[in-house]
């Protein structure tokens, strides 16, 4: 049975060696996803065939929705376009490439339909905080307490903290700094 991936962010330098390796290894790329180069998503969707493929940003989705218009390639917009994808596609793993925070999202959602995440976002992790679904926070006990001077601390219900609760966030990483 042929294993099937989704690479969510694929048009990032990670995101590409992603579906290098996919490709080198005989997986089916299912789903992917895109920021906002739609020229890039389109060459990789028409070499990939995924069955959807998710433009982050809207006027690019819809420059690519034109660009697949002779394909069976579904193309979705938006943040909510990546989740639906996540959500309707089927895959076995998922790599997250995608930058920032705008990844935490698509990986809750990739665990929630309680599949493979490879994630190359650190950020999922940093600000995912108590809804860390991947190690749990006492998993991301464990992990700090393997690190050298490494300091955890773990914000509640911190789904956007670093405005909801900025002031406290930056006295926690200037007293680590210091």
């Amino acid at each position: 049975m042929q294993k099937t991936v989704a690479i969510l962010g694929a048009t990032g330098s990670v995101g590409e060696q992603a579906l290098s390796v996919a490709e080198a290894r005989g997986y089916r790329v299912n789903y992917m996803s895109a920021g906002k180069n739609a020229g890039r998503a389109e060459q990789l969707a028409r070499r990939f065939c995924p069955t959807r493929i998710a433009m982050a940003d809207e006027s690019a989705g819809m420059d690519l929705r034109a660009r697949l218009s002779d394909t069976d390639i579904k193309v979705l917009i938006g943040a909510e376009g990546i989740l639906e994808g996540i959500e309707a596609s089927e895959f076995d793993t998922a790599v997250n490439a995608i930058l920032g925070q705008s990844g935490l999202a698509p990986s809750l959602a990739v665990l929630d339909k309680g599949k493979r995440l490879a994630l190359a976002n650190k950020e999922s992790l940093v600000i995912g905080g108590a809804l860390d679904k991947a190690l749990g926070a006492d998993g991301s006990r464990l992990l700090a307490e393997q690190i050298p001077g490494a300091q955890l601390k773990i914000y509640e219900q911190w789904g956007h903290g670093l405005y909801e609760e900025a002031e406290d966030f930056n006295r926690t990483v200037l007293d680590f700094l210091n």
